[in-house]
């Protein structure tokens, strides 16, 4: 099962997805957690991006998150038939999320959007795709938090964070993911995300 779970900067996505890949391990089920830019490759990029002082390069950024998901989507399409659980700690829409509201990309249209995304995620598509669903203010705040030292992307504001929460809300109603309320306890969404999975 390839499952991904997106959802605004600061919902849970990477805690959840790493108290799943623990369950999975101690269950003995073989499981993949597939990410684009958290954990080592973020401090990897962020040094790129400061070594060639590219923090204000808009364009050049979004190449760059571009290969890491060329990479991410090969990393899912070799392990789907070799690995019981993939989980891809925010996949395809997180990209339309952004592009299509910010950034010199926004301004050329859904048909571009749509054949870029193409062209980096070969139209892989999750079995099941899960929202963690926080408040703007929420996801704001766990944000700051966890930024506070600081990465070479700029710092995002309040407006992104609105604007972003609700391009995820009426993306998921459309297209039927599961909906988890992410302000819930931890342990509680880990419940209902392996609710979901169909892991007992």
């Amino acid at each position: 099962m390839f499952v991904a779970i997106d959802g605004v900067a600061g919902a849970g996505k990477t805690t959840q997805a790493d108290l799943i890949l623990k369950k999975c391990n101690a269950a003995g089920i073989s499981c993949l957690v597939s990410s684009a830019y958290e954990k080592g490759k973020k401090s990897i990029f962020d040094k790129f991006v400061r070594d060639y002082t590219l923090t204000d390069n808009d364009t050049a950024i979004t190449f760059l998150f571009q290969a890491l998901y060329c990479i991410q989507q090969k990393e899912v399409a070799d392990a789907l038939h070799n690995t019981d659980l993939i989980i891809a700690d925010r996949w395809n829409v997180s990209f339309l999320a952004y592009h299509s509201m910010f950034g010199e990309l926004s301004e050329l249209g859904d048909e571009f959007l749509q054949k870029l995304d193409n062209l980096t995620f070969k139209n892989t598509q999750p079995d099941k795709s899960i929202l963690l669903d926080v408040s703007p203010e929420t996801a704001y705040l766990r944000y700051i938090d966890r930024e506070k030292q600081k990465s070479a992307i700029p710092i995002k504001d309040m407006s992104f964070f609105i604007k972003t929460v609700d391009f995820y809300r009426k993306y998921a109603q459309k297209h039927n993911w599961h909906i988890i309320n992410g302000e819930d306890t931890p342990e509680n969404v880990h419940t209902q995300m392996l609710r979901v999975m169909g892991i007992n």
